[in-house]
């Protein structure tokens, strides 16, 4: 693919590159910043999550609420996958518990 080519792509992903700035440097990955184009779907599940999260419970309807907002359209972009990474690491950490509402 020529460099014409990859400059007509779109763009899905833009990276910018903070901290030591050469590859070969150990620090180089840990200085990496990857920003996502923010989606539709996945602002839609933004917003149903933090609903569901406002009281540090979500319930088992509003788990199904956030997993039918995710699969709605029926593609999981980058967006929506790591919306959904975070929710399970508020689970798992128990900042954010399942269950019944307090």
């Amino acid at each position: 693919m020529s460099r014409q080519d990859l400059s007509k792509a779109p763009r899905r992903l833009r990276c910018s590159m903070r901290g030591s700035g050469h590859p070969g440097h150990n620090g180089f990955l840990a200085g990496m910043e990857v920003q996502m184009i923010v989606t539709k779907s996945g602002q839609e599940l933004a917003d149903v999550i933090k609903k569901a999260i406002e009281d540090s419970v979500i319930t088992f309807a509003e788990f199904e609420e956030i997993t039918s907002v995710a699969s709605k359209d029926g593609i999981l972009d980058n967006h929506e996958k790591a919306l959904l990474k975070q929710l399970n690491a508020l689970i798992a950490n128990k900042t954010v518990k399942l269950g019944k509402s307090p």
